[in-house]
Order: structure tokens, then sequence, then C-alpha cells
């Protein structure tokens, strides 16, 4: 789970956020630096946490408008998107690209990505990243 990073979060938008997430997303992804690795696809759990900004309450008797949220559907097309693109040798590089295309979306302002190899032989391993929109320059 995210528990540190979505405090991470909420520390870092001192002035409220809203926060969409999707947690244990888990996928086959060609990855791993060593030969022993290239074998096939391993299994990959997939944790986000992104910040927006607070969404104002829709006027009494209005529903809230797709458009102004950003839905889980955003993250997970991402997260497939990116793994389709082929083999990443590192799970850095797998959560950077997919950071940096959840960042483009409109509303998404800060996000935390935990990338988690499920097969290894004796743990799993992974990172953790939180990238602000800002960092990347945009």
């Amino acid at each position: 789970m995210l528990a540190k990073a979505e405090d991470m979060l909420r520390l870092a938008a001192q002035e409220g956020a809203d926060l969409v997430f999707v947690s244990e997303f888990v996928l086959p992804v060609r990855i791993g630096a060593y030969q022993r690795e290239r074998h096939g696809p391993q299994q990959v759990r997939f944790d986000m946490t992104v910040a927006t900004q607070p969404r104002a309450a829709p006027p009494a008797g209005e529903p809230v408008k797709l458009e102004d949220v950003l839905s889980y559907d955003a993250l997970t097309d991402a997260i497939e998107t990116i793994v389709a693109e082929g083999h990443f040798d590192l799970v850095e590089t797998l959560a950077e690209k997919i950071a940096a295309r959840i960042l483009e979306e409109p509303l998404a302002a800060i996000v935390a990505l935990r990338v988690e190899k499920l097969e290894l032989e004796k743990a799993r391993a992974g990172t953790t990243i939180i990238r602000r929109k800002e960092a990347l320059g945009a």
C-alpha cells in the first residue's frame, strides 16, 4: 500500500488535494536486466496515487461531470500503454515513463507510484517514486 506516499502527497499539497488511486494492479511485463529475466514476462504490481486540485462541489442537484475528475481508468490505461511499448531493463525506467505519462493529464499535479516485481526468487523488489508536474517542466 502507499500509505507513506499518500502522507507525502498530503504534505506536498498543503492547501488540500483530491487523491485518486489504483492499488494492486498486476500485469505481465517484459522486464529485467539479467538474462534469466528475459525468458518472458514477469508479474509486476502497480500501486499509484495521484493528487489533483480539490474539486468544487457541483451546484445542488447537478451530478459531477466526468471531465471534472481524473478517472482511475486514465491511470490503468497509462500503465497498460507504457507496458505495451516493449522490454524494460529497470523498474525505475518503467516507473519514470508511467509517471511522466500521468503528469500529462491536465488534472494531475503529483503522482506517487510503486512498481514491484513479484516473481523474484527470494523476495519482491521494486521502486517507489513521487513526481510533481513542476519537476518535469510542465
